[in-house]
Protein backbone atom coordinates (compact mmCIF):
# COMPACT_ATOMS: atom_id res chain seq x y z
CA UNK A 1 0.00 0.00 0.00
CA UNK A 2 3.02 2.75 0.82
CA UNK A 3 4.27 2.60 -2.53
CA UNK A 4 1.19 2.78 -4.75
CA UNK A 5 0.76 5.90 -2.05
CA UNK A 6 4.28 6.97 -3.24
CA UNK A 7 3.50 6.50 -6.66
CA UNK A 8 0.38 8.45 -6.77
CA UNK A 9 2.03 11.19 -4.76
CA UNK A 10 5.03 11.20 -7.59
CA UNK A 11 2.49 11.08 -10.64
CA UNK A 12 0.66 14.17 -8.85
CA UNK A 13 3.61 16.10 -8.22
CA UNK A 14 4.39 15.20 -12.06
CA UNK A 15 1.58 16.19 -13.24
CA UNK A 16 1.81 19.89 -11.31
CA UNK A 17 4.92 20.39 -12.60
CA UNK A 18 3.91 19.31 -16.38
CA UNK A 19 0.63 22.02 -16.18
CA UNK A 20 3.20 24.57 -14.96
CA UNK A 21 5.31 23.73 -17.80
CA UNK A 22 8.36 23.00 -16.33
CA UNK A 23 8.93 19.06 -17.27
CA UNK A 24 8.04 17.01 -20.35
CA UNK A 25 7.61 13.36 -20.42
CA UNK A 26 7.42 12.43 -24.24
CA UNK A 27 5.60 9.02 -25.04
CA UNK A 28 7.58 6.06 -24.59
CA UNK A 29 7.97 4.02 -27.97
CA UNK A 30 9.22 0.87 -26.04
CA UNK A 31 5.55 0.97 -24.42
CA UNK A 32 7.09 0.25 -21.09
CA UNK A 33 6.56 1.76 -17.89
CA UNK A 34 9.56 3.48 -17.88
CA UNK A 35 9.08 7.57 -18.96
CA UNK A 36 12.19 9.73 -19.50
CA UNK A 37 11.15 12.87 -18.24
CA UNK A 38 12.81 16.67 -19.04
CA UNK A 39 13.21 19.89 -17.83
CA UNK A 40 11.88 22.76 -20.13
CA UNK A 41 13.00 25.87 -20.90
CA UNK A 42 11.42 27.31 -18.17
CA UNK A 43 11.66 23.89 -15.61
CA UNK A 44 15.76 24.67 -16.55
CA UNK A 45 15.89 28.43 -15.61
CA UNK A 46 14.46 27.59 -12.07
CA UNK A 47 16.63 24.77 -11.98
CA UNK A 48 19.05 27.29 -12.41
CA UNK A 49 17.69 29.94 -10.15
CA UNK A 50 17.11 27.37 -7.14
CA UNK A 51 20.66 26.09 -7.32
CA UNK A 52 21.83 29.28 -7.63
CA UNK A 53 19.80 30.41 -4.37
CA UNK A 54 21.23 27.12 -2.41
CA UNK A 55 24.46 28.13 -3.18
CA UNK A 56 24.12 30.98 -1.77
CA UNK A 57 22.14 30.25 1.52
CA UNK A 58 24.37 27.18 2.16
CA UNK A 59 27.13 29.60 1.88
CA UNK A 60 26.04 32.12 4.60
CA UNK A 61 25.08 29.35 6.74
CA UNK A 62 28.54 27.27 6.68
CA UNK A 63 30.53 30.80 7.16
CA UNK A 64 28.16 31.56 10.22
CA UNK A 65 29.41 27.72 11.20
CA UNK A 66 33.14 28.42 10.69
CA UNK A 67 33.24 31.28 13.26
CA UNK A 68 31.95 28.97 15.63
CA UNK A 69 33.61 25.69 14.69
CA UNK A 70 37.14 24.58 13.26
CA UNK A 71 37.17 22.90 10.13
CA UNK A 72 38.12 19.75 11.39
CA UNK A 73 35.35 19.93 13.99
CA UNK A 74 33.03 20.55 10.51
CA UNK A 75 34.18 17.92 8.92
CA UNK A 76 33.42 15.71 11.33
CA UNK A 77 30.34 16.69 12.04
CA UNK A 78 29.76 16.29 8.18
CA UNK A 79 30.99 12.78 8.35
CA UNK A 80 28.81 12.24 11.13
CA UNK A 81 26.00 13.52 9.66
CA UNK A 82 26.69 11.28 6.10
CA UNK A 83 27.24 7.74 8.11
CA UNK A 84 23.77 8.29 9.89
CA UNK A 85 22.31 9.24 6.78
CA UNK A 86 23.40 6.06 5.09
CA UNK A 87 22.72 3.87 7.85
CA UNK A 88 19.02 5.29 7.79
CA UNK A 89 18.89 3.84 4.34
CA UNK A 90 20.06 0.81 5.11
CA UNK A 91 18.21 0.26 7.62
CA UNK A 92 15.17 1.52 5.48
CA UNK A 93 15.94 -1.14 2.75
CA UNK A 94 16.05 -3.64 5.12
CA UNK A 95 12.70 -2.90 6.54
CA UNK A 96 11.49 -2.82 2.53
CA UNK A 97 12.88 -6.34 2.13
CA UNK A 98 11.87 -7.94 5.11
CA UNK A 99 7.90 -6.77 4.48
CA UNK A 100 8.72 -7.95 0.71
CA UNK A 101 9.80 -11.36 2.34
CA UNK A 102 6.74 -11.64 4.43
CA UNK A 103 4.56 -10.55 1.79
CA UNK A 104 5.87 -12.93 -0.25
CA UNK A 105 5.72 -15.98 2.23
CA UNK A 106 2.21 -15.23 3.20
CA UNK A 107 0.95 -15.49 -0.32
CA UNK A 108 2.67 -18.66 -0.51
CA UNK A 109 1.04 -19.95 2.06
CA UNK A 110 -2.48 -19.05 0.89
CA UNK A 111 -1.67 -20.55 -2.05
CA UNK A 112 -0.89 -24.16 -0.87
CA UNK A 113 -3.60 -23.53 1.55
CA UNK A 114 -6.41 -22.89 -1.71
CA UNK A 115 -4.18 -26.15 -3.35
CA UNK A 116 -4.80 -28.18 -0.22
CA UNK A 117 -8.20 -27.25 -0.05
CA UNK A 118 -9.12 -28.32 -3.91
CA UNK A 119 -8.13 -31.50 -2.88
CA UNK A 120 -9.94 -32.17 0.32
Amino acid sequence: MGLRKNQRAISQILKKLENKSLVYRPQNPAGDNRTPLYLTEKGEILDAAHRKYDEVSFGESIDQVRLQFSEEEIDIAFNVLETWLNVRREVQQNRMKQKYTAKRKKLYRIKHIKIYCKFL
